[in-house]
């Protein structure tokens, strides 16, 4: 005869894998998974460690209350010491969270949660048993205080809360200082955890992207209202944090007009000089090439200690960057160093976005689209036979980029070579026959070689595409004789 016991384990065995159908469908996945988060919490959030046994208790009574952990245990003892058994069932259940969180270097408020109800049949045993001495009014009357007065330090909680809320956030503050002392367009590193800031280049996104169509203008009156910066996120890694040392040297930043801070951040590095020294250096050398110009602490209110430091003068001159050679095999830091570099050629840094795009090559040669952004940026410095080099070999890396295949036809317009150029745009708007860069350009190539008519046919296409694009306006000028063609160059794709 099959017993209680074993009925209800393999109760609650079939009810989690029905919760949880995937551990069984996608098995590996789940390995690779529960592996990941075993190390994450062997190894700690963002290198730290945890508080302990202490630290385990400690978030326990944050999430229940003191006075509710203490009947709890209460409870648990006098469960044990009476043997009910029904009330012994419950308490393995916290003593294994309680285990789990004080061997554990990541302890977070919402470990203990799946805890509480199993706490919170603990300590209502007490008052059951306290309350079944009395006639049932008693009783009730008891209950309802015990209720009441355990209730209380959750209401304290949650008053202190709202003031906290009502005083206001220190990000808040620092954004709205930020707002209206820096220029729009200007140049922000940012730290986590710090102010939200309207970005230029979502902003542009907005405008051109065809899957904000049939919201666009919502989007843009709402940005409108806003100063955009071009932001630049420095990455934080929660497991193996060491690995974001190589984000933190300042050479890829000097030209930069803002470095927001955070002590969320800036601490757990600080309080660790000896894991994170490329960290620590690059706090120092922000303290003697920036200025720090304002320091927004929460108070009463939430929120990090945020810290705005702003650039000393001008950029200094480009010089020679030397990028992480461990880098040289990550995408992800490859990809954020171009980031960086394009930003630097679209707001007019152009040294020194050809310095780091040089550094970005001596550490990977053949990556194709670093080779293919150095070319547009050295054309745009007027090195045109140099841009034409850079693109091609671009291409040979990787052929199919409509991008580099588009801008290197219309960097041979621009030579003068629009013969040579056609073909190739032709060529990939028969691959794209609704990308409405290539149509704009191909009015220009022909427009270029004389051949009005055809031009005329592909800017009337591209009115018709997309009649909101920042061009169109230029194109319906050049339509109504207003402007002259030599006045609408092709144009390159970012």
């Amino acid at each position: 005869r099959v017993g209680p016991l074993v009925i209800s384990l393999a109760a609650v065995v079939l009810s989690f894998l029905a919760a949880s159908p995937y551990i069984l469908l996608d098995h590996a996945a789940f390995l690779r998974d529960f592996a990941f988060e075993s190390y994450h919490m062997k190894t700690g959030h963002l290198g730290g460690a945890a508080g302990g046994p202490l630290g385990a208790v400690i978030l326990f009574a944050g999430a229940i209350g003191w006075a509710p952990l203490l009947l709890a245990a209460t409870g648990a003892i006098l469960a044990v010491t009476r043997r009910r058994k029904e009330m012994i069932l419950l308490v393995p259940v916290p003593l294994l969270f309680y285990f789990f969180l004080s061997t554990s270097r990541v302890q977070a408020p919402h470990y203990p949660l799946p805890a509480l109800p199993a706490l919170a049949l603990l300590g209502a045993f007490p008052i059951a048993r306290a309350a079944s001495r009395f006639r049932p009014a008693r009783a009730a009357l008891l209950t309802a205080f015990a209720a009441l007065l355990l209730s209380t330090g959750g209401i304290v909680r949650e008053v202190e809360r709202g003031r906290a809320l009502a005083a206001g956030d220190s990000r808040t503050a620092a954004r709205e200082w930020i707002e209206e002392n820096l220029p729009p367009s200007s140049l922000v590193l940012l730290e986590p955890h710090g102010p939200q800031l309207a970005s230029a280049e979502e902003r542009r996104a907005f405008g051109e992207e065809a899957e904000y169509g049939p919201i666009r203008e919502k989007l843009l009156r709402a940005a409108a209202r806003r100063p955009a910066y071009h932001i630049v996120s420095l990455p934080t890694f929660v497991v193996e944090s060491d690995r974001s040392a190589r984000y933190y040297e300042i050479d890829l930043y000097r030209p930069f007009d803002a470095v927001v801070t955070t002590l969320d951040v800036k601490d757990r590095y600080r309080t660790d000089r000896v894991s994170f020294p490329r960290q620590n250096r690059f706090y120092g050398e922000l303290e003697r090439t920036f200025r720090l110009a304002r320091t927004f602490r929460p108070g009463k209110g939430t929120g990090s200690v945020v810290e705005v430091y702003l650039r000393n003068g001008p950029p200094s001159p480009a010089t020679e960057i030397v990028l992480d050679r461990e880098g040289a095999g990550s995408d992800a830091y490859v990809s954020y160093v171009r980031t960086i570099a394009g930003i630097y050629e679209e707001t007019g840094r152009r040294d020194a976005a050809i310095a780091l795009l040089d550094a970005l090559l001596r550490l990977r040669p053949r990556d194709a689209r670093t080779l293919a952004l150095a070319g547009m940026t050295m054309a745009e410095s007027g090195s045109l036979d140099e841009a034409s080099r850079l693109l091609r070999r671009s291409l040979e890396i990787d052929p199919s980029d409509p991008k580099a295949r588009m801008n290197l036809a219309v960097l041979l317009c621009r030579l003068g070579r629009c013969g040579e150029g056609l073909p190739m745009l032709e060529q990939l708007l028969r691959e794209r026959p609704g990308d409405v860069e290539l149509l704009g350009n191909l009015g220009s190539a022909n427009m270029a070689l004389g051949r009005t008519g055809e031009a005329e046919r592909y800017f009337r296409r591209f009115l018709e595409a997309a009649p909101d694009h920042p061009r169109s306006e230029e194109i319906r000028r050049l339509l109504e004789g207003e402007i002259s063609p030599g006045e609408t160059p092709a144009r390159r794709r970012r």
